[in-house]
């Protein structure tokens, strides 16, 4: 169970996919100091081509019926956390489909943290080599048990584009 300041925080700052998007186009849109890092300058450049992507998904992804299926199936309610940033190909993505899954039922509840904004419950979740991978998806019960977590990347994918990264 998540300590209640935490599910308090995830409560409050949590955001709906429509949210999350509104967010990285006005973010997009923010003029960036000429003195800013440059995984600042980085990241803020990348922002247009992931609201094309998450755009482009939204419009073009539709879970299957299979899927259709084992979502409606669960009965009781649940929150989708998910810990993203504008800022991440993988997030872009990812968290449309997500949103997409979960609308199929009314029961499941979407909320979308910004790492860098949650760092105490991104912590909670940091992936097998104490990484602060995202995306991450947390299902929680009503009682604020965790179900499962998912994300972000299998271990072999992880190589891989360490490897890709390594050889330029």
């Amino acid at each position: 169970m998540l300590q209640s300041h935490l599910w308090e925080k995830i409560q409050i700052n949590g955001l709906t996919f429509e949210q999350y998007l509104q967010r990285t186009i006005e973010d997009s849109e923010k003029t960036i100091p000429m003195d800013a890092s440059e995984i600042i300058k980085s990241r803020h450049s990348i922002l247009k081509l992931n609201i094309h992507r998450m755009k482009r998904v939204e419009k073009t992804y539709f879970p299957s019926d299979e899927l259709n299926h084992e979502i409606k199936s669960i009965k009781e309610k649940q929150i989708w956390l998910v810990i993203s940033e504008p800022w991440c190909g993988d997030s872009a993505q990812v968290v449309p489909q997500l949103a997409k899954m979960a609308e199929v039922n009314p029961l499941i509840e979407l909320k979308i943290l910004l790492r860098d904004e949650n760092p105490d419950i991104m912590d909670l979740y940091v992936s097998k080599d104490n990484k602060r991978s995202i995306p991450v998806l947390v299902v929680l019960d009503e009682a604020e048990e965790e179900l499962f977590k998912w994300g972000s990347r299998p271990v072999e994918a992880e190589k891989l584009i360490s490897q890709l990264k390594a050889n330029g």
